[in-house]
């Protein structure tokens, strides 16, 4: 039988169960604490109800975001809490949402919008869950709000940048047109419709090639738009082509294509901005028309002036090579009076050629300066010396006055420094009757690198109004016409120096008071060398032949046209295609006695560079001694000091005419010879500059034709070549030199271009094509191919057949940029310009003599 538990033992258990009840409740009050605290803490408002619908709890977000505390809340209905914290309109749908709920129905998400107690409206989405009890029936519900402002904000950010896109593309004048990852379009704007001709309505979900591209392009952007697809890129994306497109109507016009790719869920699209270009076309086609419409007129203009130069300069050179004739012989003092006048007016006609044809260079943008280095003093000097017989004629002092800070040695060019100075200070002469004239020379600017000088020409001559002194600097205008007429000039020699001045980076202006005087003053900036090595560039004469030279340069047809020329110079020239190279080569020569005397050296190679072998050359002592010529075709600035420091005797940029580098060596190997080590760096520039001081050397008697059209020149040229020595045949046109060099043998051609029947140009071609011919005959004879009979008939009807090149020098009066040139091309040897200096033509003469002399002897020595 079970024993009954005791009174004390059914007291204890009792106090147990006291004590875990206790226990328990204070679990639940703090499970409740807790719960209530993490519903407190929740951003979304909470609403929770009983199944009768009686409000019985809000949280801290419900009370913050309506305004009303939840002990006004707790225990009323949910339709009294939503009327009061609702619109309206939302009151009774929120209450109905929420008793539907406690009825056990499901009901959908809906937004709704809180009042609070302050009037703000705030944007909520309501959501309902409901408890149910033991028995599974609804017990409660639990409503939650969540505050949607920011969301609403967004949403309305959204439709306004999509209003704003849409009404952009609407208005927008290209064609806005987008490309699925299919390749249709899936969006088409107004301007499309208007510039293609097809509605949104036909054109979405068309394939784009097939609706907008001429069928010729199919196959191209059927390729195209498969890499696009895979990688989205292509030759169109991120970038503005020039097409050609469709319209509807079957017309194809040129549009401007700008593509770019965007990946939408995983495709790759494509948008692009399309503009109609036919205006553009239309007037690029125009403008273009325009452009050679002005060429052509420039050109006219160009060939007007050289025809202009030529028909002036033929007469004015027999005008002064005769009248200089006539100097030369015993004349009485009258006449040598009247022939002197002559002789001036003809080079005052020369001086006026020479600047209509600079103002017409300064028009068309073809005048250039150059960038030598220059003595100022002699500069200035040389120019008021040339002017000073003027100023003493007219009993007027001529002074100068450099300004002891003005730098001695300048980079610029001083033949246009000088045209300047003489034509202010020839104006300044020729407007002014008694006192002075006084050039002042003052730095106004500069630096280590560069100068700016100011140049002041003063006189004490007429003066010039006000109101005219900024017209004297216009072309072909005079502050007086009556001036004019009493001083001579057509305006052009002050308005070539204001040009002139500009291009040198400076501005002239005048000062003037009638009766007093005029001072011109003008402006020009220089650069400075980085070392001093101006001196007077003396070059004598030098015999090359023989001249062991190094050509060295890492292209085959560089180093073979080098080879070719050194050979007709009669010099023993040795190639080489690289820098290691011609070290091993100079190296060899030196051990075996026989050590090149010039190295014509390429600057740029690979591995070496020219720089670079200089250097190494400059390090070797038996090496120290072989004159190096250096020949670019990428000059920089800084490589006339590099060529300096490593003895570099030149530095002459390619193509190189054939006349400046044999100069050049002449020169460079002339200083060497004398063991000048203080001799100048020669480049292109300074080989104007060089001082000949040895005479011509004279020249056997030679058999010289002359083709010339004008009868006075004729006389001119025979006379001159006459008191020579030499004999002369004339022709007077083209067909006629070509018929006299057929039947006899000449020593050389003095050729004139522009002539009637057949002009020198083509004469010169003909003349080379028939040496052609003979060459060919000759070399046949040679190892037999011809029969006896035709190689006597050939050459016994041909007296002045030979195989050899016959020297032909161009006389003419063209003086413009590229005729001398287009002689060369024609197969002339030289060109001398009209009016004919004769120290200029001799020399040409023994130039090419020489050449024909070594070329014959080369010949003989290979036979």
């Amino acid at each position: 039988m079970e024993r009954k538990p005791t009174y004390e033992e059914l007291e204890q258990r009792l106090k147990g169960l006291e004590e875990e009840s206790v226990k328990r409740k204070r679990a639940e009050e703090q499970l409740a604490k807790a719960a209530s605290a993490m519903v407190d803490a929740m951003d979304n408002a909470l609403l929770l109800c009983t199944s009768r619908g009686e409000v019985t709890f809000v949280n801290r977000a419900f009370e913050k975001m309506t305004g009303h505390v939840g002990s006004e809340l707790v225990g009323k209905k949910v339709a009294d809490v939503a009327a009061i914290t609702t619109q309206p309109e939302d009151a009774k749908k929120t209450a109905a949402a929420i008793e539907s709920a406690l009825t056990g129905k499901a009901i959908t998400p809906a937004y709704t919008t809180f009042v609070s107690k302050d009037g703000r409206e705030i944007p909520v989405f309501l959501t309902v869950s409901f408890m149910r009890d033991l028995s599974g029936e609804p017990s409660s519900a639990v409503v939650t709000f969540r505050d949607m402002t920011e969301h609403r904000q967004t949403e309305e950010t959204l439709r306004e940048s999509e209003q704003k896109l849409k009404a952009i593309t609407a208005s927008a004048q290209d064609a806005i047109i987008m490309m699925n990852g299919e390749g249709g379009i899936c969006y088409w704007n107004d301007a499309a419709q208007g510039m293609f001709g097809h509605s949104a309505q036909d054109a979405l979900g068309q394939e784009l090639h097939l609706l907008l591209t001429p069928q010729r392009y199919y196959e191209a952007y059927g390729k195209g738009f498969g890499h696009f697809k895979k990688t989205g890129q292509g030759a169109a994306v991120g970038r503005t082509l020039e097409l050609t497109a469709l319209r509807k109507d079957g017309t194809e016009f040129p549009v401007e294509l700008s593509l770019s790719a965007v990946k939408i869920k995983g495709e790759w699209n494509a948008i692009g901005i399309i503009r109609d270009i036919s205006e553009r076309k239309r007037a690029e086609e125009v403008m273009q028309k325009a452009k050679e419409a002005a060429e052509t007129a420039d050109r006219a203009k160009s060939e007007f002036l050289a025809n202009m130069s030529h028909e002036i300069r033929t007469p004015m050179n027999a005008i002064i090579g005769m009248t200089d004739l006539a100097l030369d012989t015993k004349l009485t003092a009258e006449q040598r009076e009247y022939l002197e006048i002559v002789k001036t007016s003809g080079d005052a006609l020369l001086t006026l050629i020479n600047d209509i044809l600079d103002f017409s260079k300064i028009e068309s943008g073809k005048l250039d300066l150059e960038l030598i280095e220059f003595d100022l003093l002699d500069n200035v000097g040389d120019t008021l010396r040339a002017l000073s017989v003027g100023a003493h004629e007219k009993r007027l002092e001529l002074s100068y006055h450099v300004l002891p800070d003005v730098p001695e040695t300048l980079i610029g060019d001083p033949g246009r420094l000088r045209q300047i100075l003489v034509n202010l200070v020839g104006n300044a002469i020729k407007f002014t009757e008694q006192g002075e004239i006084v050039v002042r020379v003052e730095k106004e600017s500069g630096t280590e690198d560069n100068a700016c000088l100011r140049f002041s020409v003063t006189d004490t001559g007429v003066g010039i109004p006000t109101d005219k002194q900024q017209l004297i600097l216009e072309p072909f205008i005079q502050a007086d016409s009556s001036a004019t007429r009493e001083y001579g000039g057509t305006g052009l020699g002050l308005a070539i120096s204001k040009n002139l001045v500009e291009m040198m980076g400076g501005d002239i202006q005048v000062e003037s008071e009638v009766g007093k005087g005029t001072t011109l003053h003008f402006t020009a900036c220089f650069d400075r060398p980085k070392m001093l090595s101006m001196r007077p560039m003396v070059a004598e004469s030098f015999d090359a032949r023989g001249l062991r030279v190094l050509v060295v340069d890492d292209n085959a047809t560089n180093r073979r046209i080098l080879q070719e020329i050194l050979l007709n110079w009669h010099m023993k020239p040795t190639a080489v295609g690289s820098g290691k190279a011609a070290l091993a080569a100079l190296e060899r020569a030196r051990e075996q006695n026989a050590p090149f005397s010039l190295v014509l050296l390429d600057a740029v190679m690979p591995e070496m560079d020219g720089f670079a072998f200089a250097k190494e050359v400059r390090k070797r002592t038996g090496l120290i001694g072989v004159v190096i010529v250096l020949l670019t075709s990428a000059g920089q600035r800084g490589d006339a000091a590099q060529c300096r420091d490593l003895d570099i005797s030149a530095y002459l940029i390619k193509p190189i005419k054939q006349s400046d580098l044999l100069d050049t060596i002449m020169a460079v190997m002339a200083y060497r010879q004398k063991d000048d080590r203080e001799a100048p760096l020669i480049t292109r520039h300074s080989l104007r500059e060089i001082e000949v001081t040895q005479p011509l050397k004279g020249t056997k008697p030679l058999k010289i034709l002359v083709a010339e059209d004008n009868v006075v020149n004729q006389r001119l040229v025979v006379r001159m070549l006459e008191k020579r020595g030499h004999s002369v045949v004339v022709a007077s046109d083209g067909r006629e030199a070509v018929a006299a060099f057929e039947k006899e043998r000449f020593d050389l051609v003095l050729m004139d271009v522009q002539m009637p029947e057949m002009d020198g140009l083509e004469a010169t071609r003909r003349i080379r094509n028939s040496e052609q011919k003979l060459k060919a005959q000759s070399s046949k004879q040679k190892i037999g191919f011809l029969p006896m009979s035709f190689q006597l008939s050939a050459f016994s009807l041909q007296p002045s057949a030979r195989s050899e090149r016959l020297p032909i020098i161009a006389v003419t009066a063209h003086a413009m940029k590229g005729d001398r040139d287009r002689c060369l091309e024609a197969g002339m040897d030289d060109y001398v310009s009209k009016p004919i200096k004769p120290r200029e033509l001799f020399q040409a003469i023994e130039k090419q003599i020489s050449a024909s002399e070594r070329a014959e002897s080369k010949a003989d020595t290979d036979s």
